[in-house]
Parts: C-alpha cells; structure tokens; sequence
C-alpha cells in the first residue's frame, strides 16, 4: 500500500462500511468478497493480515515500531527520511530510482520502456520534431498542445477520466513538472516499491494505447488499465517464482528430536506457502512423554501471509488444537 496507508481500489461496499464486513462468520477473511472489492495487490495486503480470534477493542498502533507503540526516536528517524529521502537511502534521487528501476520485479520490456521515457526517446510527435522530422509537433489525439512525453502517457487530456476515475490519483498531481523522470522521481520518494511498479505498468499500457489509436487501431479500455496491470504484474511474478515455498528452513530434527519431559507434550508445527493458489498449509503434530503421536492435524488458510507470520499462526494454530485435546502442559519447538 502507498505511504498514505489507503487501498488503490475502490470497493462496492459503502462509504460507510468498516472492516467486520470483511470478516467472515468463522472469524476469519471473507476471501471472495475481499477479492471481489480489491485489487489483486491490495486484497493480497488484506489477506496477509492475521484475524484475531478474539473480540477486542480497536486501538491505535505506531506502523513504524514493531511494538506499536510510538516513540520520539522513531519520529525522530521518520522525519528524517521523509524530508530527505535520497540521504537517508545512502544515493542521491537519480542513483536511488535508477536502482529501483533496474532492479523492480517487472517485465524486462517495462523497464527498457520506463528508461526510454525517461530519457525522451521515444516517438512522441515532439521528439520527432526534434529529430528534424516533418511532423506536428502537437498531440495526435487532443491537438491542444506538444506532445511531450509526460503529456502522452499522463498529462492528455483524454486520460482525464481515467485520473478522475482512478482512486490514488488524487495524490498523483503533474504540478510544475515538465520532465516524465522528474515526475516519477517525485512520487518514487512517497510511494514504496510495489505501488511505484504498478504505476510503471500503467504508464506503458498508456503508451501502448496511444499507439493504438493514433495508428487507427483499436485502443484498450482505460476503464480496465488498473486492475489489467495489477492482473499482469501479478501473473508475472507468479510465474517467475516457484509455486510453492518453504516458510523455514529448519535443520533435520529425525536424528536428534527428544521427547517432551514426563506428563509434559510437544507440539511441532510448521506452515508451507502456496503463492499461486494464494493459500498457507499448517502441518501440527503433538507427542507425548514417551514419543507417541497423540494429536495431530492439517489445514490450509486462503491467506497471502509472510513467512514470519505463518509460522506464527501455525504455532497459535497448534497451541489451540492442544489445548482442545485437553493438553495444558506443552513444549513448543520450532
């Protein structure tokens, strides 16, 4: 999600709805209705959440301690970046974007795309122009001034809609920028990483439909650019990656796992990550002093959880299967 902590999307549900309309009966994520109201990147955010199980009273929590809890020092360190951005990463703005560029999970062909904009080499009628082509330098499609590059794949008019109808363009604003990097240099500095990657692929699929038209040939929906991209950048990584991860790689315990101490158990746990079918597998199994299986269970959770955190819900996932089974007394390895 951007800096602003606010979803890309627009979801159906009301202006007035709050998030126990996500959460399901059995305490959980309703899945379909999060992916039926979100984009893929903001439903995989949502779902990445842990539910707890228990009803407890909102409160207000610091995002950058991991305690929650805020601190001065940490105000201190967040100002600090905020207001000096390219100090803070160790490379001045330039070094800092170009090495978010060449290395953002993205297609290759986005990248050179983003690079040749940046650096005004692609055909717009006003580069044309300069390279002593005999060509109007206005724009093919709103005639109403120099197709620059920023002008072509943002400013045009007849993307007007689009901005209107796009959720985070409100913090998208052209201002006094004439130059497409120093647009994007701009926002690289507020959004984080996977927010910025999306928008590169908006901005390619923009040029690829103003070729589109001023061709004669069909243009895409701009309606459907958003989530088209957000579509495609996910398809992309999925299959760039190998479907299914191990969360850990813990050493092998067959040779040297001792039993719990006498009226004592065990329980070891563990959680395997499905990327494509967006899902976590929990494996737990629970002995006793003597080393006999005496509970033991699998379970697979539509959520998009880190590792850290499924590994930590597999063990809150075995801590309560214990304890249904009537064990108090439990050793956790992990």
């Amino acid at each position: 999600m951007p800096t602003s902590f606010r979803v890309m999307s627009r979801p159906k549900l009301g202006a007035h709805a709050t998030v126990k309309r996500l959460v399901s009966d059995t305490g959980g994520w309703n899945v379909e209705l999060v992916k039926e109201n979100f984009l893929d990147a903001d439903a995989d955010n949502i779902l990445s959440l842990p539910v707890g199980s228990t009803r407890v009273a909102d409160s207000l929590m610091w995002h950058y301690e991991q305690s929650g809890i805020f601190t001065v020092k940490s105000a201190y360190w967040l100002g600090c970046g905020l207001s000096n951005p390219s100090s803070s990463s160790g490379l001045n703005g330039d070094e800092s974007w170009w090495k978010f560029l060449w290395k953002a999970e993205m297609p290759a062909k986005v990248r050179v795309f983003i690079w040749r904009a940046c650096k005004n080499w692609i055909a717009t009628t006003e580069n044309l122009k300069w390279k002593s082509i005999n060509v109007s330098a206005r724009c093919p499609i709103c005639s109403k001034g120099c197709e620059t590059t920023l002008h072509a794949v943002w400013g045009c008019c007849y993307l007007e809609d689009f901005r209107n109808s796009w959720h985070v363009c409100r913090f998208v604003r052209r201002g006094n920028k004439v130059q497409l990097l120093d647009f994007l240099q701009d926002y690289y500095e507020i959004w984080d990483k996977e927010n910025m990657a999306l928008f590169c692929v908006i901005l390619w699929r923009i040029w690829f439909h103003r070729n589109q038209v001023v061709h004669g040939l069909k243009g895409v929906n701009l309606e459907e650019v958003v989530n088209w991209a957000a579509l495609y950048l996910s398809d992309f990584r999925e299959a760039n990656k190998r479907s299914l991860l191990p969360v850990a790689r813990h050493q092998s315990r067959v040779g040297n796992w001792q039993p719990p101490c006498l009226g004592r158990f065990k329980l070891n746990c563990d959680a395997t990550i499905n990327k494509l079918g967006r899902s976590v597998r929990v494996g737990i199994v629970v002995h006793d002093c003597y080393g006999y299986v005496v509970a033991s269970n699998t379970q697979r959770i539509q959520a998009t959880y880190n590792p850290q955190v499924a590994e930590a819900v597999a063990i809150y996932r075995g801590i309560m299967l214990a304890q249904e089974a009537g064990f108090w007394q439990v050793e956790i390895e992990i």
